[in-house]
C-alpha cells in the first residue's frame, strides 16, 4: 500500500483480526478433509472451539452470528449429513468477508484521524 506521496505504507496490524482469519482457515481445513457422511465428533468440537475463539476475537454481533451459523452446519455434517457442507462453507465465507470489511473500516478510521 503506498501513500499519496507513492511511499510504501505498512498494513494496520490488527491481532484480533488476524486471529479470528486463522481460525477461519482452521475450520475451512477441518470441512476439507472430513471425509463424507463420517461421524466425527472430535472434528466437530475442534470446529466448535475454533468458532468460539474466532468470535472471541472480534467483538462483532455479525460475526457471531456467521459463526453460530458455522456451529450449527458443523453439527449436521460432522453428524454425517453431507448435504449442509456447502452452505457451512457459504457461512464461512461470509464471516470472512466480515472479518475483511471490518479490516477495511479501520483502515479508513486510521486513515481519516491521520488526515
Amino acid at each position: 500500500m503506498k501513500d499519496h506521496q507513492g511511499v510504501e505504507k505498512k498494513k494496520m496490524p490488527y491481532v484480533d483480526l488476524d486471529t479470528a482469519r486463522k481460525h477461519c482457515q482452521e475450520i475451512r481445513g477441518l470441512v476439507s478433509r472430513h471425509p463424507c457422511g463420517a461421524r466425527d465428533e472430535r472434528a466437530l468440537q475442534r470446529v466448535q472451539q475454533a468458532c468460539r475463539a474466532a468470535t472471541s476475537a472480534v467483538s462483532d454481533r455479525e460475526c457471531r452470528e456467521r459463526a453460530g451459523a458455522v456451529e450449527d452446519y458443523a453439527c449436521e455434517i460432522f453428524a454425517g449429513a453431507v448435504e449442509f457442507r456447502r452452505e457451512m462453507l457459504d457461512e464461512l465465507e461470509a464471516l470472512v468477508g466480515r472479518i475483511a470489511a471490518l479490516e477495511g473500516l479501520r483502515d479508513a478510521v486510521a486513515k481519516h484521524r491521520a488526515a
